[in-house]
C-alpha cells in the first residue's frame, strides 16, 4: 500500500481435509479473505506454496487455474454476485455453460437443487423479484451445481437477518453431511461460527487457533 509493505498472512500453514465444515473467523484485517482467496485459487502467494491434493499449483496457467476452480471449488460471495438480466435457474447453470458441461441431465439438476432449497416457485425470477435469503439461495445452488469438492463462502450471513442466517447455515450443513462437501467460511457471525465443526482463529495474519469439536 503505497510506501507500507503490508502481510496480510504471515507463516500461516494449514491443511484442509475433504468433507470438513470449517470457519476461519478474526477480527477485520485478520487475514481471512486473503487465506480463502489463496485456498479457491483466485490469488497467488507471495511467498510458499498452496497444495490441492498433494500437487503444487503454483506452475499452472490462469486457463488451467481457472477450469480448476470451475471443477472443483463453489463460491459463495457475500453479494451473492448474480447476473441481473438471467434467471434463478439459469443463474445456477451458469458454471457450466463456463465449463462447457452443459448436459440433458444439468436442468433437472439444477431445478431439483432449487426445490430443495425451497425455491421450486422462483425459477423464473430474475434477482430483483427476490429476497435476500432466497438470492443466497440461488447462490449457493450455483456453488453446488457442478459437484464441487470445495464451497467458499464469504460471509454468508453478513447481509442477512438472523433468522434466516440460521435457516441457511443449516441448509448449507445438511448439504454438507449429504454429498460429502468441504465448506469452508469466512465469517464475524459468533452463531455460524457455533455451527461449525472446525474453527480456524486469524489474529494478524496468523492461526493463533485451530479446533475440532
Amino acid at each position: 500500500m503505497g510506501e507500507t509493505r503490508v502481510e496480510a498472512l504471515n507463516s500461516c500453514d494449514l491443511v484442509l481435509h475433504r468433507a470438513e465444515f470449517a470457519a476461519v473467523y478474526g477480527p477485520s484485517g485478520s487475514g481471512k479473505s486473503t487465506l480463502c482467496s489463496l485456498i479457491g485459487l483466485l490469488d497467488r502467494p507471495s511467498a510458499g506454496e498452496v497444495l490441492l491434493d498433494g500437487e503444487p499449483v503454483a506452475r499452472l496457467g490462469d486457463r488451467a487455474l481457472s477450469r480448476l476452480r470451475n471443477r472443483r471449488i463453489g463460491f459463495v460471495f457475500q453479494q451473492f454476485n448474480l447476473v441481473p438480466v438471467l434467471t434463478a435457474l439459469e443463474n445456477v447453470l451458469l458454471p457450466l455453460e463456463i465449463g462447457g458441461r452443459m448436459d440433458a441431465d444439468a436442468r433437472r439438476r439444477a431445478t431439483e437443487l432449487l426445490a430443495r432449497l425451497g425455491l421450486e416457485r422462483h425459477l423464473a425470477h430474475r434477482p430483483s423479484k427476490l429476497s435476500g435469503g432466497q438470492q443466497q439461495r440461488v447462490a449457493i445452488a450455483r456453488a453446488l451445481i457442478a459437484r464441487p469438492e470445495l464451497v467458499i463462502a464469504d460471509e454468508p450471513t453478513a447481509n442477512l437477518d438472523s433468522h434466516t442466517g440460521t435457516e441457511i447455515i443449516g441448509l448449507m450443513s445438511e448439504l454438507h453431511r449429504e454429498h460429502g462437501v468441504c465448506f469452508l467460511f469466512s465469517t464475524h457471525d459468533a452463531g455460524l461460527i457455533q455451527m461449525t465443526e472446525r474453527r480456524i482463529e486469524l489474529r494478524d495474519g496468523r492461526i493463533r487457533s485451530d479446533e475440532r469439536r
